[in-house]
């Protein structure tokens, strides 16, 4: 990424306004596993100035890789570009925003440190959450109530009610039809094996192809419904 010449200044802790999420650069990472247990991921859709661009690490994975080709999509090798994007963010005085806490791990995995990126970093969720409980306090009571029950009949409480599609909903952003949880790592895995098992992206079949798309859909909506749900928030 290259740089522009805005200048260099501290980002302000106490609280972020709409203009600080609008020059943000937003990030959205997929990958097999959460990077918390060692998995790092395989690609990332990235916005900045309005403008959305999705990666494949072609160090992570040559099939999708292959598959980027084929499509128009951009490659990078993971842990430089983690790098020229928060150099991009430090020299630039944008914040670094996702919605959640993985891709700060991502970054403190591939070598920038802890007190570095936290400097840096804007997890979004917080921001909709709060939203929600005060815009929204009805839902939010109903939610805490759910959660109370489940807790009481000892069942696990996978975070379902603060996740991105849920709190986008509740903000009228519509949700693609092709967008499931749970899909983004069968079709990871149903695209690479065809590449790999049939030695091209052009060799696979229509229904894998159909899977690649949707994954990138799925990638980009992440990440564009993210920024547009922090915009609500503030």
């Amino acid at each position: 990424m290259i740089a522009n010449n805005h200048p260099a200044s501290p980002i302000r802790r106490n609280g972020v306004s709409s203009a600080e999420i609008e020059r943000a650069i937003h990030l959205d990472v997929e990958g097999f596993l959460d990077v918390e247990t060692g998995s790092p991921p395989v690609m990332a859709s990235v916005i900045v100035d309005g403008r959305t661009e999705t990666f494949v690490f072609e160090d992570q994975s040559p099939e999708l890789a292959e598959a980027a080709r084929a499509t128009g999509l951009r490659t990078a090798t993971l842990e430089p570009w983690i790098r020229e994007t928060f150099d991009r963010a430090v020299a630039e005085s944008r914040w670094i925003a996702a919605y959640s806490r993985r891709e700060r791990i991502v970054f403190e995995a591939c070598g920038i440190e802890g007190d570095e990126i936290a400097l840096r970093y804007l997890d979004t969720r917080p921001l909709a959450i709060a939203w929600r409980r005060t815009q929204h306090p009805e839902v939010d009571r109903a939610m805490k109530a759910r959660r109370r029950r489940r807790r009481e009949r000892g069942e696990f409480d996978r975070g379902r009610e603060n996740s991105l599609p849920t709190l986008a909903k509740l903000a009228d952003i519509a949700l693609p039809p092709m967008y499931g949880a749970g899909l983004v790592t069968a079709r990871l895995r149903a695209v690479i094996e065809q590449i790999h098992g049939r030695g091209s992206f052009a060799a696979i079949t229509p229904i894998a192809k159909a899977k690649w798309a949707n994954l990138v859909r799925h990638n980009r909506w992440d990440c564009e419904a993210s920024k547009r749900l922090a915009l609500v928030a503030v």
